[in-house]
């Protein structure tokens, strides 16, 4: 039997070539890799959004965790995000999530209800630039009012707009506040 041999030799200048582009995309990447962008913010903020699941009435007896989620919100900011300043006559646009601590019902709302949640805003800087911010914040709602603090700060409201928290679930609110954000 017959056997060949057979050797490749890569020359040196190949191999590094080869090294150099095989780190390449991690040191691209590095260098493109962004911090948040920083905002000192006023703004007027509007969404209404679904509640999972539905606040049920004091009657049902019923207590569960909710989520509110309003994907389509406004925007009204004034201030600055990263450095540049805010276009104030361009809308903006605003998404919440937020969660409650505990199990809840309609009662709860005149108890108080906590939570956590998290904010993304999105503006027209002056330049025409679109900028978001995110941040988390935590709330409180005592009857409808309602206030955040720890990344989004101020106050505002919390409005039913499907289910009267009476004899039905409540299923859909509005939210609506008045916040300053810096970081």
């Amino acid at each position: 039997m017959l056997r060949l041999s057979c050797r490749r030799v890569i020359p040196v200048s190949i191999a590094i070539a080869a090294l150099g582009l095989a780190t390449a995309p991690a040191i691209h990447a590095q260098a493109t890799e962004q911090t948040a962008p920083t905002a000192d913010m006023t703004c007027s903020l509007i969404a209404e959004g679904a509640l999972s699941p539905p606040i049920q009435p004091v009657t049902s007896g019923e207590k569960r965790p909710a989520s509110f989620n309003g994907k389509d919100g406004t925007a009204a900011c004034s201030g600055t995000i990263d450095g540049q300043s805010i276009d104030t006559t361009s809308a903006g646009s605003w998404g919440v999530n937020a969660d409650s601590d505990n199990p809840i019902n309609c009662g709860s709302l005149t108890e108080g209800i906590t939570g956590d949640g998290t904010s993304k805003i999105t503006v027209t800087t002056i330049d025409g630039q679109q900028k978001s911010h995110t941040t988390s914040f935590d709330f409180e709602v005592v009857g409808g009012a309602v206030t955040i603090s720890n990344g989004l700060d101020g106050a505002g409201s919390f409005q039913p707009t499907e289910g009267d928290c009476v004899t039905e679930a409540m299923e859909r609110a509005r939210v609506e506040f008045e916040v300053t954000t810096s970081s």
